[in-house]
């Protein structure tokens, strides 16, 4: 899909951001060929001057399709399909539909990912997003798309966002281990490359800091938010030398995979391994006693980005908001008392 401004606007766009007509073609139509400054000042223009791409202008006969386009990571994902089940509630109600894609997580899929949304005229963009194309996602809100980022802080303060304080989270999580005598605690995560994990490791290492304990980085684990990474993290675990005595899994996918893999191998949970989990999921067939946790909270992230795209529909040049949720911590049993030799200082 290629898109087209107008003969004027391009002409006004080129004139006001000191560049050619095809550079402005070039820029629209995301070339790999222009530099990012010129990018960056040519989008600004764009957004500036009030002007739309053609396609992105035109609906049968109006600019509104009452359609939403939602891109998440993983669409088998029971969180992220809680997140868009309360989403569609929310906006059904004023008669909007959803379009859904799964970016996989994977930045280039991503990327064309929005670039649909763009071609099926969506009224609006809900994204659990990589973070590695926020200056694309900048320049669509540029241009008057309004963009919602779901379950992940932006990098940059420069959109509608609902998450939950997962820094905080991974805090109380660590905290709570170490009072029960925990000190050789292992973290689980996806993507290095992700904010979200930036946040994760942000709480649990000012935690293990604050409680005098050195960062070992053979227990700070990154993958991918599946079930198969969360098998073969208990798998590299159980292989230590020096084994940790509990885990912080950062996804009921990876929790899930962890518990398959601890039945499959004879490990008990919490006899071998203390076990807490950013999210709950039935684990019934899988766990007895119950699963420690932190609440997820997708309902409420899903009810609050529905009534942000909503809202920002309505009141384009309205203020930034973003809604920051505390999570709590749902105690089990999957935690058991450790003897450490350890005190804390």
């Amino acid at each position: 899909m290629v898109y087209h401004l107008i003969k004027k606007t391009i002409k006004d766009v080129a004139s006001k951001a000191g560049v050619s007509i095809a550079t402005v073609s070039r820029v629209i139509n995301d070339a790999s060929n222009v530099t990012p400054e010129i990018r960056n000042k040519v989008w600004k223009v764009i957004g500036e001057l009030d002007f739309r791409p053609n396609q992105l202008a035109q609906g049968l006969k109006s600019d509104v399709t009452h359609t939403i386009g939602v891109i998440i990571s993983d669409i088998s994902n029971p969180f992220f399909m809680s997140i868009i089940r309360e989403i569609e509630k929310k906006i059904n109600e004023v008669g909007y539909n959803l379009l859904i894609v799964s970016s996989a997580d994977d930045q280039e899929k991503e990327r064309k990912d929005i670039k649909t949304m763009l071609e099926k005229r969506v009224d609006g963009i809900i994204i659990s997003s990589t973070g590695q194309n926020e200056d694309y996602l900048s320049s669509i809100v540029d241009l008057g798309v309004p963009v919602i980022i779901i379950d992940r802080k932006p990098f940059k303060n420069k959109f509608d966002a609902v998450y939950v304080d997962k820094a905080l989270a991974m805090y109380d999580i660590a905290n709570y281990l170490l009072s029960k005598g925990h000190r050789r605690i292992s973290i689980v995560m996806g993507p290095r490359y992700i904010m979200s994990n930036f946040d994760r490791f942000s709480g649990y290492a000012r935690c293990m800091q604050t409680a005098n304990i050195l960062l070992d980085n053979d227990l700070i684990i990154y993958g991918e938010f599946t079930e198969a990474f969360g098998q073969l993290a208990l798998n590299n675990i159980i292989k230590m030398a020096n084994r940790p005595t509990a885990i912080i899994s950062s996804s009921v996918q990876m929790t899930r995979g962890i518990l398959i893999e601890a039945k499959e191998l004879g490990i008990s949970i919490p006899d071998d391994f203390s076990l807490v989990s950013y999210g709950n999921i039935d684990m019934s067939t899988l766990i007895s006693p119950s699963l420690t946790y932190v609440e997820s909270l997708n309902e409420k992230i899903g009810a609050a980005a529905g009534e942000l795209i909503l809202n920002r529909i309505k009141n384009p040049k309205g203020n930034l908001e973003q809604k920051v949720f505390e999570s709590k911590l749902i105690l089990g049993d999957s935690v058991k008392e450790f003897v450490s030799k350890t005190p804390l200082k």
